[in-house]
């Protein structure tokens, strides 16, 4: 299945003008039995050429073989090269410091990190992750002409560079334009000017994925899953804490408890749960005696907590608490955009009351002084960074305060 999407690539190379026939710069390192190969093209033919490249220690490796011809990129793919060759070559792939390139055997054979300068200088500008828009357009999914009707739609994939912060639609906006992930106030509101100053129209892909399913089945079969306002499912990811971990899709409306237990199978080496974070760390800690909660967005919310992005991390017994708010906050310190003062100076004035604590250097009057700074990322932050941290914080302090109290004495 991968190597028609390997020509795919291959062509898109061309078709951008990324790849110059004439200086015959390898697009693909190839191993193929003992030697090892460039694939190149020049005036429509595909050609390998085995490599000379210095070896580990400096030595020069040569192979004398025939080159092999080939009529079009796909026939590499395919199998139907000349008679001079035995080989079927595949899509180089680079893994943790090494080339490896498939050969008709599906075993992969490690090539000379040399080579992998081949494959930079030839595709630095290709990211696989970009592979399923070719693919698509390919289809005829995407362009002027979707399905061959006059009806143009087309997609662009945008890669951020790690801010956290951009899950906020607004800062998510301004990395897109090439500025600072910052949050901006609202009013006005994306829908009235969003990105590079146009109504736009933010959504998770979360929501985008049932859309299709919505199409087809109709908008009154989607709302009879779930229950209350919550509609729908929701995709679930369980941490390496859990005997079962891995991702799930639940029906919204199940309890915690059923996601603990009978899903994630408790909590491995029989660890005692002793809190649950869904959705991520900016978000209320849920404490056992509340997992019988159901899996819905008031309902969690009626206790501190979220559904987010739906990713769900346990802890066990030998988790301390204290560290715990010391090592949240320090997160959302560093990821804080800076734009507003609650966020900007409360986050990293709360991580360091508690490091302070931690080191049995804090007083009550610190721990005061950190529920004062909680209510004011609750009330004033711009964005759910800011109240997000607040909602954790407050849930530290009602249900853990036997852990917390004794830190600030």
């Amino acid at each position: 299945r991968f190597a028609p999407l390997a020509a795919l690539l291959l062509e898109y190379i061309f078709r951008e003008g990324w790849y110059d026939p004439a200086k015959r710069i390898p697009l693909l390192a190839v191993r193929a039995g003992e030697d090892t190969y460039a694939v190149s093209a020049a005036s429509g033919s595909v050609s390998a050429e085995c490599l000379s490249f210095p070896d580990r220690d400096g030595a020069s490796m040569a192979a004398t073989v025939a080159q092999c011809s080939y009529a079009s990129l796909a026939d590499i793919f395919h199998g139907r090269h000349a008679p001079a060759s035995n080989h079927r070559l595949g899509l180089a792939m680079d893994i943790n410091d090494f080339n490896y390139a498939g050969v008709v055997d599906g075993t992969p054979n490690p090539v000379s990190k040399s080579l992998r300068q081949y494959n930079r200088d030839a595709m630095h500008k290709i990211d696989a992750r970009n592979l399923p828009m070719w693919v698509y357009r390919a289809a005829g999914w995407l362009g002027p002409q979707v399905g061959g009707r006059p009806f143009a739609f087309e997609l662009e994939l945008v890669i951020g560079h790690g801010s956290y912060v951009c899950g906020e639609e607004t800062a998510l906006l301004r990395s897109i334009e090439g500025r600072r992930p910052e949050v901006m106030a609202r009013p006005p509101y994306p829908t009235e000017r969003g990105l590079f100053d146009r109504p736009t129209l933010l959504n998770n892909v979360e929501t985008l994925v049932n859309v299709p399913w919505i199409v087809t089945h109709g908008g009154e079969a989607y709302a009879a899953i779930g229950f209350s306002k919550s509609r729908g499912t929701k995709a679930l990811s369980l941490n390496s804490l859990f005997v079962r971990p891995g991702l799930y899709e639940v029906e919204f409306g199940v309890t915690v408890r059923h996601i603990v237990e009978e899903l994630g199978g408790g909590l491995r080496s029989g660890g005692q749960l002793k809190g649950l974070l869904i959705g991520g760390p900016i978000i209320g800690l849920i404490p056992p005696h509340l997992l019988d909660t159901p899996l819905g967005f008031e309902e969690l919310a009626a206790i501190g907590a979220g559904v987010g992005h739906g990713g769900i991390v346990a802890f066990d017994e030998h988790t301390s608490i204290p560290d715990l708010v010391q090592h949240v906050f320090s997160f959302g310190a560093y990821e804080s955009c800076g734009k507003c003062t609650p966020c900007r100076r409360g986050s990293g004035r709360v991580e360091e009351l508690f490091r302070r604590a931690l080191a049995g250097q804090a007083a009550p009057a610190d721990l005061q002084e950190c529920r004062d700074l909680v209510t004011a990322l609750k009330l004033t932050s711009l964005c759910g960074h800011g109240t997000g941290l607040a909602r954790f914080a407050e849930s530290i302090l009602r249900y853990y305060p036997t852990e917390i109290e004794p830190c600030f004495k």
